[in-house]
C-alpha cells in the first residue's frame, strides 16, 4: 500500500461495476487504465490532483480506486479513493456533494451510498536480522 489515508465510501451492492467511474466523478482522477475519463472534470481534478495516491492493483496497474474487500472490515461494495495527504475539509465537501449526482451521469439500478470514512494507514518497520 502506497497511500496514507482513504475515503471510503460505502454503497449497497458491489462496487467494482462502477468503482472507477465514480472515482473519476468525485476527483476528477483516473488510473493507467483510463477507465471513467469520460466523468472527469477538470475544474475537480486540479483540487485533486496533488494529494491523490495511485498505487499498484493486484496486476501491477496503478489506479487511485479500489474496492473496500482489501481494507480489515471493508467489503466489496465499498469503494476506496486512496490519498497521499489527509484530504481537505474542501476535498471532502466535493465528494460529498458529487456522490449526489454519480447516478445521474452513471446508471447504477437501486444505488445507495450509505456513508464515507475516513482511513489512516499506519505502518510499522520491523529489521529482521538475516
Amino acid at each position: 500500500m502506497e497511500a496514507n489515508y482513504s475515503i471510503v465510501i460505502k454503497t449497497n451492492q458491489y462496487a467494482g461495476n462502477f468503482e472507477r467511474e465514480l472515482c473519476a466523478h468525485l476527483t476528477g482522477i483516473v488510473g493507467e487504465c483510463e477507465v471513467g475519463h469520460e466523468y472527469v472534470d477538470e475544474e475537480i481534478t486540479t483540487i485533486f490532483e496533488q494529494s491523490i495516491a495511485t498505487p499498484a492493483d493486484d496486476n501491477g496497474t496503478r489506479r487511485p480506486v479500489g474496492l473496500g474487500s482489501r481494507n480489515e472490515g471493508a467489503t466489496g461494495n465499498d469503494v476506496v479513493i486512496y490519498f497521499d495527504s489527509e484530504p481537505t475539509k474542501e476535498q471532502v465537501q466535493i465528494i460529498k456533494e458529487r456522490l449526489l449526482t454519480f447516478t445521474t451521469y452513471h446508471p447504477v439500478q437501486f444505488l445507495e451510498f450509505k456513508g464515507i470514512e475516513l482511513i489512516e494507514y499506519q505502518r510499522t518497520f520491523i529489521s529482521v536480522e538475516l
